[in-house]
């Protein structure tokens, strides 16, 4: 009997989930924007090499799933040297990150020239939050997500679904942000360029219910 009354405490304790949250990233399908520059599509910022806001956040060719943009990357992130190449798409949301909260990533994707490498080119996102709620601020929490090696004709198109763990506590209080981009893992910068699309990025959280069990 002790040990029913111990477990009934637990489970009083667990808090119950109310389904998942609205899309956290703006403009996750590109659509929205008065050019393809970054400057001109909103939510987007270029975290690439030199932080040019006037290369393509978007790009209407080679159009993957459904509207008229998605977003344009190559492989040429520098591994060895964790630095991005011209092209690093990223955002600050406008979510604040809770303790516990579980999110769900997914995306669509696709190489655009036949030398997108079956072995080595994939897309990478990261999230991650830092201490001032700023891009350039230090990173006090990340989790790398890579899809996984992909090579398919020109145009056919993967989905990808990735759930990360539970957050730890040194993010709590700290907007969610998140950058992805191309990468060759074994050329880094070296070797010939390849491109790929990306669109109808999504992030979502699952939503604690504000009811206690009974």
């Amino acid at each position: 009997m002790k040990k029913s009354l111990f477990c009934l405490c637990l489970l009083t304790a667990l808090p119950l989930w109310a389904g998942q949250s609205a899309n956290l990233v703006t403009n996750g399908d590109f659509e929205t924007g008065t050019s393809n520059f970054f400057w001109g599509t909103p939510g987007w910022y270029n975290l690439g090499k030199g932080l040019r806001q006037d290369l393509n956040a978007r790009t209407d060719k080679s159009v993957i799933t459904s509207g008229s943009f998605s977003a344009g990357v190559n492989d040429r992130y520098d591994a060895a040297n964790k630095k991005y190449s011209a092209l690093a798409h990223s955002q600050i949301t406008k979510h604040i990150i809770q303790p516990g909260d579980l999110f769900t990533l997914s995306y669509d994707w696709n190489p655009v020239d036949q030398y997108w490498q079956t072995n080595r080119d994939t897309v990478r996102f990261v999230l991650f939050a830092t201490n001032d709620d700023t891009l350039g601020g230090k990173v006090v929490w990340s989790v790398e997500l890579m899809s996984d090696f992909f090579r398919q004709p020109v145009g056919t198109v993967k989905s990808v679904v990735q759930e990360l763990p539970p957050l730890p506590e040194a993010a709590a209080g700290r907007k969610l942000m998140l950058v992805f981009h191309g990468i060759d893992t074994e050329d880094g910068v070296n070797g010939s360029t390849h491109f790929a699309r990306v669109d109808n990025i999504s992030i979502t959280v699952e939503l604690p219910s504000k009811k206690s069990v009974k």
